[in-house]
């Protein structure tokens, strides 16, 4: 009877703990606006936050986490506190090469307005 009970505890914490560690959501720091970047990232409030949107308007995207540290207020522990979630939208390939996904559209976006017309003429049939 211990046994089984000591199952299910160890079970159940194994399932909490895992779930709030792959529960972390990358914050994009190059297209998150202040209140995603307050609420993803530890230690960074609305004012820092809103440093970093600032920050970022006025020299670009970053291109990576450590640049945080020319933000007014963010030194090198915060960022490392936080490293495991920022992203600036770059991705890892197999290859080792890193590439910043582009989002493709189609060439043309036209849409057909052709509306079928009714004709006079009896509708052929194949046989």
């Amino acid at each position: 009877m211990f046994q089984k009970i000591s199952s299910a505890v160890s079970f159940f914490l194994f399932v909490f703990f895992a779930s709030s560690v792959f529960s972390a959501q990358l914050v994009n720091i190059n297209t998150a606006n202040a209140l995603v970047l307050a609420e993803g990232l530890n230690g960074i409030g609305s004012a820092k936050a809103q440093a970093i949107v600032e920050y970022r308007e006025q020299h670009g995207d970053f291109v990576s986490a450590d640049e945080l540290i020319n933000v007014s207020g963010i030194g090198p522990k915060l960022v490392e506190r936080n490293r495991s979630v920022i992203s600036t939208g770059e991705v890892a390939t197999s290859g080792g090469s890193v590439v910043t996904p582009k989002i493709q559209t189609p060439a043309s976006t036209a849409v057909s307005t052709a509306v079928p017309v009714a004709t006079d003429a009896p509708a052929q049939t194949s046989n």
